[in-house]
């Protein structure tokens, strides 16, 4: 027997909503940043993205001694938050039209920012790979950090679509026997075959 609504059969869904918000970051004059030491950041300017105030940490020679070669970036929760901000980060490196790189884009995990405060990548790029490239232009090149906060969590009814079993084979078979709707008739030798 098939299920039915009347079988207590149900459904559901969770849906997770969440408000967006992005910050490009150009950094003007690299070469004067590469200057800053290991371990230490330039802080971008405040920015709102998600109903809460953010800034990206730009780590020129590597956040730390092991990731020395590389830039790192961090997006930072600057509110004082009294519940827990989770959000998700995309850092991407643009090109010159202002499109993402794909090579060079990375979407953190969720993150409760309450707890961490901040989330982000130590090893976005090696410095030599940037300066090789068509993304370094006159002494700048520009990032994108899309930042997605979870909003909330609600439940949602859905519409619980049963479907019957098939009886296709039976009704083939019926069709088939009843020689009813014939389209086409082929004989071969003395013996006639009919085709739908």
């Amino acid at each position: 027997a098939s299920a039915s609504a009347s079988d207590g059969a149900s459904s559901s869904a969770i849906v997770a909503g969440t408000v967006n918000g992005y910050h490009v970051l150009k950094i003007v004059g690299y070469s004067l940043t590469k200057a800053v030491p290991n371990g230490k950041s330039i802080k971008s300017r405040p920015f709102r993205a998600g109903g809460h105030t953010w800034h990206v940490a730009y780590y020129p020679n590597g956040q730390n001694a092991e990731k020395a070669e590389y830039m790192a970036f961090f997006l930072c929760l600057d509110d004082t938050a009294s519940k827990g901000v989770e959000a998700k980060a995309i850092f991407s490196l643009l090109d010159m039209e202002g499109n993402s790189v794909s090579s060079h884009s990375f979407t953190t995990r969720v993150v409760n920012f309450s707890e961490e405060r901040s989330w982000g990548y130590s090893e976005f790029m090696k410095r030599g790979s940037l300066e090789k490239s068509e993304y370094l232009k006159d002494d700048c090149f520009k990032i994108r950090i899309d930042v997605s906060v979870i909003a909330d969590f609600h439940e949602e009814e859905t519409p619980l679509i049963v479907v019957p079993p098939s009886d296709m084979h039976r009704q083939f078979g019926d069709l088939l026997l009843s020689k009813q709707g014939v389209d086409v008739e082929f004989q071969v030798g003395k013996k006639k075959f009919d085709v739908h």
